[in-house]
């Protein structure tokens, strides 16, 4: 399956051998998940217990050196980002766009930060709907992740949808890609649970469509 996989730099030192497997992999797309996991902020902020960045210095490095990593990594500067936890300021999410980035989001949270049941999961995911943009984890090799994931895009091809990378969807579709979560009864490769999240996403379009006319997309608040 096509996926952009959103990675920090903490998680590609910590992980250096699987990175580069993801990297060489022609159907993955490597995407920014900052330095250090942190939430896109200029005051400290935190987000879900995680301390943001404590200013615009900060959080310009936080995006840049995680940048840097992945051009290191692939050969090129990704397209991409997500910070940790997900949470952007006004401030740091111009600083995103001034750096020549993409802020993504999502509509609908697959794993509850990688540690739903299989079943939640596979029922999360089959809510979406056209243009949905579908948030998951694939650093729990020890969840049940990947089975509920397998079960919902197998729901969704039923359903005649077809599961597409940020790439291949035409604008304003700014989120788009799909990743199974490495676990027990997945092939994908298997990661170390670190501290920071690994997430992926992906848009669920009808199988049927050229993407000549843009999927809707759930607005991001």
């Amino acid at each position: 399956l096509p996926a952009t996989l959103f990675l920090s730099a903490r998680w590609i030192e910590a992980n250096a051998a699987t990175a580069a497997d993801l990297a060489a992999e022609p159907l993955f797309e490597i995407a920014n998940h900052g330095a250090m996991h942190r939430p896109c902020s200029v005051s400290g902020r935190r987000a879900f217990g995680i301390p943001g960045s404590a200013s615009s210095d900060a959080a310009r490095t936080e995006i840049v050196t995680a940048s840097e990593r992945i051009a290191a990594l692939t050969g090129h500067e990704p397209r991409f980002y997500r910070p940790g936890t997900g949470y952007y300021d006004g401030v740091c999410l111009s600083l995103v766009h001034e750096l020549g980035l993409v802020p993504l989001g999502y509509s609908v949270a697959a794993d509850v930060g990688g540690h739903a049941s299989a079943e939640a999961v596979r029922q999360a995911v089959g809510q979406a709907s056209d243009g949905a943009i579908v948030l998951g984890h694939m650093n729990h090799p020890e969840s049940d992740i990947a089975e509920g994931m397998v079960g919902a895009i197998a729901d969704l091809r039923h359903r005649g949808v077809a599961l597409v990378r940020r790439r291949t969807a035409r604008p304003p579709c700014n989120f788009a890609a799909v990743w199974l979560p490495a676990g027990p009864r997945s092939k994908s490769p298997r990661v170390s649970p670190q501290a920071t999240m690994v997430p992926a996403l992906f848009v669920a379009t009808p199988a049927s469509s050229s993407m000549a006319s843009p999927p809707k997309v759930t607005s991001q608040r």
